[in-house]
């Protein structure tokens, strides 16, 4: 009951680990989108089929918002099944990604040098990349084993359902946008200092925006 006990704080601190790292990850690509779908487009480029060639903003976009989304989907009780799944499944296609890139690169181009994991705020060899996807898997392997042994799976029909028609979900994926978006329109068209002064205010908003809506409709479900 003890050794059950401690692997359910351990997993739930995998969670909220996964979580704000996510949540970083994302706001330290969208304050330069631009810089991001650079990246972007040197993994589709090389690793990513035809179709998404010249997709490489929407990818950056996307991958920003989707990090912010399931970031913020491991703070809210009820949905901690659904962002363990999606935390195991997206850190195991970086693994995958970076692993190539690092051990079997590109007979023409070799291997890209920054991932681009948490923009320009930290740099990663690629094997160093690679490392830091495989522990942060193992963490999110951890966390999902966790609430498989709680048996929160068991209702992941139920809880998809729900999440489907919770305003908290719609609220949540409108603010994980916004930050990719703000770079997007702005990032150009204003002063450097001024538009990181602009970006700071910003992020934190949007994660008390965020945590608030989590308050909120949390207790209302209860």
């Amino acid at each position: 009951m003890d050794i059950n006990k401690k692997y359910s704080s351990l997993s739930l601190a995998m969670g909220m680990l996964l979580g704000a790292v996510f949540i970083l990850s994302s706001l330290s690509k969208a304050v330069n989108i631009y810089s991001f779908a650079m990246e972007t487009g040197l993994y589709i480029n090389l690793y990513m089929p035809m179709w998404l060639h010249g997709g490489d903003m929407s990818c950056a976009v996307l991958v920003c918002a989707i990090e912010m989304f399931v970031g913020l989907l491991a703070f809210r009780q009820e949905y901690r099944a659904q962002s363990s799944l999606l935390f195991f499944v997206i850190l195991l296609f970086f693994v995958c990604l970076t692993g190539i890139n690092c051990f079997f690169p590109s007979t023409f181009a070799g291997s890209i040098e920054s991932c681009g994991c948490f923009g320009e705020l930290i740099h990663f060899t690629p094997f160093g990349s690679f490392m830091k996807s495989s522990i942060l898997w193992l963490f999110s392997s951890i966390h999902l084993v966790g609430i498989l042994r709680s048996g929160g799976i068991h209702e992941i029909r139920k809880s998809t359902e729900n999440m489907l028609t919770d305003t908290f979900t719609y609220i949540i994926l409108v603010l994980s946008f916004i930050p990719s978006m703000f770079s997007l329109v702005l990032f150009n068209d204003m002063e450097h200092h001024t538009y990181i002064i602009a970006y700071l205010l910003l992020c934190p908003i949007v994660i008390l925006l965020s945590f608030r809506s989590i308050y909120r409709y949390g207790l209302r479900n209860r």
